[in-house]
């Protein structure tokens, strides 16, 4: 959040990271700050979010997938 601190008011930010900084909490945050986010996140990461397990994915045809999104910040969480 820091280095977000630094950009100038009014700039069109979108941030992007990997598995390393990403959690809900952190998203959460950034939506509500007005920038926009995007990331891996680790399945222990997911705490309160209902996707299935990533082995039962595994056993569905290649391409499908899954998703949850909170309706109160917009967050979409993709398996």
């Amino acid at each position: 959040m820091d280095l977000l601190s630094e950009m100038p008011a009014g700039v069109d930010i979108s941030v992007y990271f990997d598995n390393f900084f990403t959690t809900l909490k952190l998203l959460d945050r950034l939506t509500a700050e007005g920038i926009r986010a995007s990331g891996t996140i680790r399945s222990d990461r997911l705490a309160d979010c209902s996707l299935p397990p990533a082995d039962q994915l595994k056993k569905k045809p290649r391409g499908t997938y899954d998703y949850r999104k909170d309706v109160a910040s917009g967050i979409i969480t993709l398996e």
